[in-house]
């Protein structure tokens, strides 16, 4: 997190909180965004989302965005199916598992994404497949604008093979803290996470690394390739979690 955020998220630290509070704080450095599920004076337990307990946290370095019984009534209810807007140009599929108040816990694991978000930035699947184009000459023009192949990308340094079938699916801390997440598909990485702006890279390995590449920058993210399949990243050993 940025120094200037923090210092603000330490100035706006509440002096208690209470069972039901929505706050904001740090876990392994990361910000998340998580539900008191018990609170002890001085230290609470949070629920980051899909069943991730954090325990015995700070109280003094959490910031309550919503009091217990605030935030009035979400429209969505347990079980709905949900989108939501990762980037302007990538929407993930999840369901709710709770709401509190204005905010959604949704699980999106399949997708890369699990934990809170106001349900005002979330939108109905249901109603998302509503305002698609009718099945017609208009959708059928559609599919043909996608079906030309890409022009194939061209590793960053000789030696260098696409992940692509040899490294697929969502990766998480395996110590289930911090939401930060890389999945994989078909020769790119997204990395997503509550302090990194979600990005997609190509991904290439060799050597016993993974190198996640953007065209245009001269530096890539090398990814140390564990003998039992984790991966050593800048932000702890990430375990696949699902494919």
């Amino acid at each position: 997190m940025a120094g200037l955020a923090a210092i603000s998220m330490m100035a706006g630290a509440q002096s208690g909180v209470s069972v039901g509070d929505m706050v904001e704080t740090n876990v392994n450095g990361l910000g998340v965004t998580g539900e008191v599920i018990r609170s002890n004076g001085a230290l609470a337990d949070l629920n980051l989302g899909q069943n991730n307990v954090s325990k015995f946290l700070s109280v003094e370095y959490m910031r309550v965005v919503q009091k217990a019984g605030a935030g009035g009534k979400s429209s969505f209810a347990v079980g709905d199916v949900v989108q939501v807007q990762s980037t302007p140009s990538v929407v993930l599929s999840g369901r709710i598992m709770k709401t509190n108040g204005a905010y959604c816990e949704i699980d999106s694991s399949g997708s890369g994404f699990t934990g809170w978000r106001k349900c005002a930035e979330l939108r109905s699947a249901s109603a998302a497949r509503g305002a698609t184009a009718p099945a017609g000459r208009g959708t059928a023009a559609a599919r043909g604008a996608t079906a030309a192949p890409a022009s194939a990308a061209k590793p960053p340094k000789p030696g260098l093979t696409s992940c692509a079938g040899k490294f697929e699916g969502r990766y998480a801390a395996s110590s289930g803290l911090g939401n930060f997440t890389i999945v994989f598909r078909a020769g790119k990485a997204t990395l997503k996470g509550p302090l990194v702006d979600d990005e997609e890279t190509e991904c290439w390995m060799g050597g016993g690394k993974i190198y996640l590449h953007k065209p245009g920058e001269s530096e890539d993210l090398p990814i140390d390739i564990n003998d039992d399949g984790t991966l050593d990243t800048p932000f702890g050993e990430l375990k696949k979690k699902s494919s």
